[in-house]
């Protein structure tokens, strides 16, 4: 079969409206799209304090608007969560009003599905003879819905019971919230267990009974966010009726109901989450190839219009104020009572290695539950995604110490693995204190106050041989027990030319590795201005080290995607473990294992034997001389 193409313009008529573009071909349609505006709309009215004087509706039921499009057993799965949420409030009059809009649906069974809903009164049905989008589906639906509050809801969500009520409360809480968001399993921020993050879909059953639980533990919750979501987003008639329906500048299916939320609060209106509510949604059903293209051009329209939106977000997930709901909705929840591993860490030093020691665990069939330790607080994480994800543990007092005893308990552990060298004391303690089993790895340099306080019978357990050889010339009466820790394997395309890169592979961001990198850029780029250095990774200064020309820095890249990172970059050496010594690093032990020439410190006194070609840096060299010696080795090979 032969295919042609071709590119070419379409001179558009002025508007500051949507327009539809039709495309023919012997008189057949073959493609409708729908297109922004190409004239910017009047300046919008800034930040404008003062909210519509137009009171709130108090008689009209609030309505759940579903656009569709494709996907038929989501979409079903839906309208009967929907149709059952409705009918077990049927307790008063019409608890909310269901309006689906078929955007003009090329799926003849989701067709026919609605118009069954619609034709039984179980739903109302606004039918497009082509297809508008998104933000035309919505915005038709909305001249549909005149008075009462309304619900935009994904038709790839699962709602239970109650949850309309619940948001309804919530908003009717302060008469300046504009839009309510619930918690979902895949939300960005709402997300839960895991913030930011896809956690899997549950069944209905387990929406139900996840809702149920979030309605008692975090009952008339709200709090203030940047921004609501669409997935699931209540909005007030007063706020509808201030900032008007979804803009038509975005491209299909993304930001736009962000923007709909910043234009809300430039008008005096409040974004809050309500933890009390807890919406399923698969995500993802839409757009699926086209979702990086259009995230891209829509954030760009977003960034305009509100330059500091970005930066506000980034400091709302550092501070992360829903974390409290979370925990109580954890708390609140049975957790397994699958005998458990706890590793405790430092967030900070040794996070990596404790990550992956509960990834060994889980491979072979353990379930891991991390303390990663931050200052003098606890973060609880369970390696397979359940609860807990968002509990911290503190031990400063009496009753804190009980605390954290009760929720050891209901980890229900077998045995505790310490993966830092100075672990808490008063946990080592309360570990004690519960009769749990202490393993002591040697992931860093030293073992601090544990060499001191553990008898010599207890043994120290080392990840890998290098670990090993270290702790053997280190503690020479200490009983050293090697458990081989599995390493991956990084896989490298043959190299395509001589402009080979020099890649860095930094345990973490540091001063002291990024002065080894500032030193090697310069010299590098003294003697061999066409040789690149490729980091991969993040430093504590990134834009300061992208300032050499010669530098590229990937950002943060885990271990089993180093080799897919590395791969456009044609890496002819790699330098890691260069900055003190670290065992068991998935990065760095990854790195290790290319099928390229790797250079690092030998920490362990010239064993193992490195392999040929490989460099093995003497660990008293000092900055200087270390990237003298990298400088020559590279040049000689």
């Amino acid at each position: 079969m032969d295919v042609q193409a071709t590119a070419f313009l379409v001179r558009r008529p002025p508007s500051r409206t949507p327009q539809t573009l039709t495309l023919k071909c012997d008189g057949e349609v073959f493609q409708i799209r729908r297109l922004a505006p190409n004239l910017s709309p009047p300046a919008d009215v800034q930040a404008d304090a003062s909210r519509s004087a137009r009171p709130r509706s108090g008689t009209s039921a609030p309505t759940v608007i579903v656009p569709v499009y494709r996907d038929v057993q989501a979409t079903i799965d839906c309208f009967e969560s929907l149709v059952k949420a409705r009918d077990s409030g049927r307790s008063r009059k019409d608890p909310f009003r269901i309006l689906a809009v078929d955007d003009a649906s090329p799926e003849a069974e989701l067709r026919h599905y609605l118009q069954e809903l619609a034709a039984a009164n179980a739903i109302d049905l606004v039918v497009n003879a082509v297809n508008l989008g998104f933000v035309g589906a919505i915005n038709r639906a909305l001249k549909e819905v005149p008075t009462g509050d309304v619900v935009l809801l994904n038709s790839d969500t699962i709602a239970a019971p109650g949850f309309v009520d619940r948001l309804a409360a919530v908003a009717r809480s302060a008469p300046n919230i504009g839009t309510i968001t619930p918690l979902s399993n895949n939300g960005d921020i709402f997300s839960f267990p895991m913030p930011n993050d896809v956690n899997p879909m549950p069944s209905y059953e387990q929406i139900v009974e996840i809702d149920r639980i979030a309605a008692i533990a975090n009952a008339g919750d709200a709090i203030d966010v940047p921004s609501g979501i669409g997935f699931c987003l209540y909005i007030t008639r007063a706020c509808l009726d201030a900032v008007g329906g979804l803009s038509e500048t975005f491209e299909r299916g993304y930001l736009e109901d962000v923007d709909l939320c910043l234009r809300a609060r430039a008008r005096g209106f409040r974004n809050v989450c309500a933890p009390s509510v807890y919406v399923g949604h698969h995500g993802s059903k839409s757009f699926q190839l086209e979702k990086r293209s259009l995230v891209l051009r829509n954030l760009g329209v977003l960034d305009q219009r509100f330059p500091n939106h970005r930066n506000e977000c980034r400091a709302f997930e550092t501070a992360d104020p829903l974390r409290p709901a979370r925990a109580a909705l954890e708390r609140a929840q049975p957790w397994s009572s699958e005998p458990s591993v706890l590793i405790v860490g430092n967030q900070r030093s040794c996070a990596a290695m404790a990550e992956e020691r509960a990834r060994h665990l889980r491979e072979h069939g353990e379930r891991a539950v991390l303390l990663l330790r931050e200052r003098d607080v606890f973060h609880l994480k369970a390696a397979d995604g359940a609860s807990p994800q968002a509990i911290h543990l503190r031990l400063g007092t009496e009753a804190a110490t009980a605390d954290a005893a009760e929720i050891l308990a209901r980890l229900c552990a077998k045995r505790v693995e310490i993966v830092e060298p100075n672990p808490f004391p008063e946990l080592i303690d309360l570990m004690r204190t519960l009769n749990l089993r202490l393993d002591f790895w040697l992931v860093r340099g030293g073992i601090g106050e544990a060499d001191v306080s553990l008898p010599e019978e207890i043994p120290l357990l080392v990840p890998n041989k290098a670990a090993q050889a270290f702790a053997q010339a280190r503690w020479p009466k200490r009983n050293i027990v090697l458990q081989d820790w599995p390493t991956r394997s990084l896989n490298l395309p043959p190299l395509s030319g001589p402009n080979k890169s020099l890649v860095i592979v930094p345990s973490a961001p540091s001063p002291a590795s990024l002065r080894v990198m500032r030193r090697l850029a310069d010299h590098l780029q003294r003697h061999e201005p066409s040789r690149s250095i490729v980091i991969a990774g993040t430093t504590c200064d990134d834009d300061r080290l992208m300032s050499h020309s010669n530098v590229f820095i990937t950002g943060a890249v885990a271990a089993d995607e180093l080799g897919d990172v590395l791969a456009p970059h044609d890496p002819g050496w790699l330098l890691t473990d260069f900055e003190e010594p670290i065992f068991g690093h998935p990065l760095i032990e990854t790195a290790k294992q290319a099928l390229r020439p790797v250079a690092y410190r030998n920490w362990s006194g010239g064993l193992p034997k490195p392999r040929k070609g490989d460099l093995a840096i003497p660990a008293n060299v000092d900055e200087a001389g270390l990237v003298d010696a990298v400088v020559d080795w590279v040049g000689q090979s």
